[in-house]
């Protein structure tokens, strides 16, 4: 009898610790956010574009006038004629924003962090006066996705905005966050 009590313990310890190891699954293929967006992207407007779509393509709030700014990263090798062109970073990653409606005063600033942590502008860094609708500019710089480094300030219908150009650290998309 004593030798039959510390047979079933350990035959109960053995089945306890078999049932808790992980079970075996097939490891699961996850598409990248961009194979997401391009998959579900109806076929009829990919096919009727000239331009690829974007599935990074932000646009900044706008005002009643129309004029606003809309923005995205371009792919690797991707080669966008600008009409102007800002460097910040050699090889760094370039981001196209398209003028729609006329803007006044377009200028990038650098983006500061207070010591409370709050944001705000600092020095101009390049500035691109007046741009008519549909003009393009090119920011070569990294965009980094805790706080942003570098924003971009303009006036449209007398409404000044400032906007930090900064990324999702979720899924790497652009954001345009208004300072």
């Amino acid at each position: 009898m004593k030798k039959i009590i510390p047979i079933v313990l350990a035959a109960a310890l053995l089945l306890s610790l078999g049932a808790c190891g992980k079970k075996e699954t097939a490891p699961v293929e996850t598409a990248s956010p961009a194979e997401t967006a391009a998959a579900s992207a109806p076929a009829e407007s990919a096919a009727s574009s000239a331009e690829p779509i974007s599935t990074a393509e932000v646009v900044a709030p706008g005002t009643e006038d129309g004029g606003g700014i809309s923005a995205r990263f371009l792919e690797l090798g991707e080669d966008v004629p600008a009409d102007y062109t800002f460097l910040v970073d050699d090889n760094a990653p370039e981001t196209l924003f398209i003028v729609a409606g006329t803007l006044q005063d377009v200028q990038f600033v650098q983006v500061v962090m207070n010591d409370d942590g709050s944001l705000t502008t600092g020095d101009v860094l390049w500035n691109g006066g007046t741009l008519a609708d549909g003009a393009t500019v090119k920011l070569i710089a990294y965009i980094p996705d805790a706080a942003p480094n570098v924003a971009l300030r303009y006036t449209a219908a007398g409404v000044t905005r400032t906007l930090a150009v900064s990324q999702s650290g979720r899924d790497g998309s652009l954001l345009l966050i208004e300072l």
